[in-house]
């Protein structure tokens, strides 16, 4: 199989970022397709996305640890096992990355990127569109230094290397010296050598503690400064500084060597950026045009590289009448954001070749762009990328079934995965909503323990509440960010549905919701008591109330429909074929 047909085919993760417990995602329906993933902020979208970036390319960009170096925080802070992480491609082939702690406790793993997925920007956040345009004109291509990853190149220069060499050999000296200091310091101190750190930090911190009795460098500044004589161990301070300064010598040789290093790869990574970003340009202004709001008065937009500085990056824009401004001067906000965003991925279209694979993650990129433009970039996106597999995060309900329904208007094989809650113990709880929720309930309720039946009807009443609570025209008290509970949601639906055919049924699964608080969402000693036949009528009425709101023709949820601004007597799915109507008040129930 070629690299360019390369598709993620599964995922397995335990214990990395916000994902405390095992969860499994499966990329493929009849063959590997697209991937939607829903649910609020803070609910474990990003952990996701960082762990197939940590998995693929062995970084997580945008994440990192105080006071490591730079290294990415990638445990889960609410367990202490290490984090396990696997992925499987199309071609069989697995992926894994393992993470092992060295002898000072630091994370360590394999950092070499996976030869087909070398190529990037393949994943887009809201933050790099925010980047983009804070950055100044005439540093701006850095930007695109950290997202390529370096393909191998030649051989170093002997000059380079010969400067390294002897900048290591410097170091290993200074780190001879620094032991026997080391050494010193730890008697001096009376402490094991052991307890002695090495890093800059951390040695700040016990010098100020144990050689100058807590003062910082300020506070005994400003002592001097007042008169006040200060009293320390002559040999401890003697030691102290001359321990700080080999360590800051040896900082700095690893600075200067990581600095060689770079300047070897800055080149070859400048001449593939600006080769790439000179070549999209009509394809930048033909997309913008046809995507934007109110962009008729645009003729094109210039890119220009390198004009200001080696790393510059700035843009000018053509008006129809000849006059030429900068983006910023006439753009809105949606539209510039459109504008960084077509940039990136026309940039990637344009960086991927023959030895890549088609990957593309969006994530939560679009929060800021209207509602009309971000459906046309869409439209633009499966049309020019059509046979790539795109994973698209979003926390809005309204965007999740836009994109479902150009993904469906586009037949692009897709899967909806939702995450209905997240707690720092379990991480996030996923449904596949291709695959139907109520199949695990009728799983459970078939063969499955009390415990089992009652938490999978409470996940599919927590996706029927999400789900109608913006459908049905119900009252609920706004809460902040949006986030609701089944406690928040149900009452509204009840007092809603119970006025339908199917009042027994919301009588029921209301006089039976007890349930969920008693087991199904959280366990306790109570829940020893709960009976089989207790659990299984519960399952038994949200299976109920499932098959009368959700439509298994269409895939859509029943929603209100309307005669020009009038509401209708009835609430139906798209095709129809699944539908409820309103009672009128005094009328007597109709039982289903």
């Amino acid at each position: 199989m070629s690299a360019e047909a390369l598709k993620i085919r599964h995922l397995s993760l335990e214990n990395i970022r916000g994902i405390s417990s095992r969860i499994e995602l499966n990329f493929c329906a009849e063959k590997c397709c697209s991937i939607v993933l829903a649910g609020d902020n803070g609910s474990g979208k990003s952990s996701i996305i960082d762990s197939i970036e940590f998995l693929l390319q062995g970084r997580m960009h945008h994440v990192s640890s105080p006071g490591k170096g730079g290294s990415p925080q990638i445990r889960s802070l609410f367990t202490d096992s290490l984090p396990v992480a696997e992925l499987e491609l199309s071609n069989s082939e697995h992926v894994k990355r393992p993470v092992v702690l060295d002898e000072k406790g630091r994370i360590q793993f394999d950092r070499k990127a996976h030869d087909a997925f070398k190529a990037a920007p393949f994943i887009m956040r809201r933050s790099d569109i925010q980047q983009f345009w804070s950055t100044p004109d005439i540093q701006r291509q850095i930007i695109f230094f950290d997202y390529f990853v370096p393909k191998e190149t030649g051989a170093m220069p002997e000059s380079l290397k010969a400067q390294i060499e002897s900048l290591e050999e410097e170091r290993r000296e200074l780190k001879g010296r620094r032991e026997a200091v080391r050494r010193a310091l730890a008697q001096h101190l009376k402490m094991e050598l052991s307890e002695v750190p090495t890093e800059p930090k951390a040695v700040g911190s016990l010098i100020r503690d144990r050689v100058y009795n807590g003062m910082t460098d300020k506070q005994r500044r400003t002592a001097n400064y007042k008169g006040m004589r200060l009293k320390f161990d002559k040999k401890k301070v003697d030691t102290a500084k001359e321990y700080w300064e080999i360590i800051g010598l040896i900082n700095t040789l690893a600075k200067r060597t990581r600095a060689i290093r770079k300047s070897e790869e800055a080149p070859q990574k400048r001449s593939e950026i600006t080769s790439i970003l000179e070549d999209v340009s009509p394809a930048v202004t033909e997309a913008f045009k046809s995507i934007a709001t109110n962009a008729g008065s645009v003729k094109a937009i210039r890119i220009n590289v390198g004009k200001i500085s080696e790393v510059s990056l700035s843009f000018q824009v053509e008006l129809v009448n000849g006059v030429y401004t900068t983006p910023q001067a006439i753009f809105s906000e949606a539209n510039l954001d459109l504008l960084a965003l077509l940039i990136f991925v026309e940039t990637t279209r344009h960086a991927f070749d023959s030895k890549d694979a088609r990957l593309l993650i969006l994530d939560d990129v679009l929060q800021s762009v209207d509602a009309a433009i971000r459906v046309r970039f869409l439209d633009y996106l499966l049309a020019k990328m059509s046979d790539w597999q795109l994973i698209i995060t979003t926390h809005d309900r309204l965007w999740q079934e836009q994109v479902i329904g150009m993904f469906r208007l586009h037949s692009h094989e897709h899967i909806l995965y939702e995450i209905v809650r997240w707690d720092p113990f379990q991480g996030p709880v996923l449904l596949n909503a291709n695959f139907g929720i109520e199949e695990s309930l009728r799983k459970s309720l078939s063969s499955g323990s009390v415990q089992d039946i009652c938490s999978a009807a409470s996940i599919v009443l927590e996706k029927i509440a999400n789900s109608l609570s913006f459908r049905l025209p119900i009252a609920v008290t706004r809460r902040p960010e949006d986030k609701y509970t089944i406690g928040d949601l149900w009452p509204g639906i009840y007092k809603v549905i119970k006025r339908t055919e199917i009042s027994s049924i919301a009588d029921e699964v209301n006089k039976t919701l007890y349930l969920r608080n008693m087991i199904g969402g959280h366990y306790n000693e109570w829940a020893q008591t709960l009976s089989r036949a207790e659990a299984s009528q519960f399952g038994d009425s949200i299976l109920a109330l499932y098959e009368k709101v959700f439509c298994r023709k269409c895939g859509r949820w029943i929603e209100e429909v309307r005669i020009g601004a009038q509401a209708g007597r009835r609430w139906s799915c798209r095709c129809e074929g699944t539908f409820l109507s309103r009672l009128l008040v005094g009328s007597p129930s109709i039982t289903s």
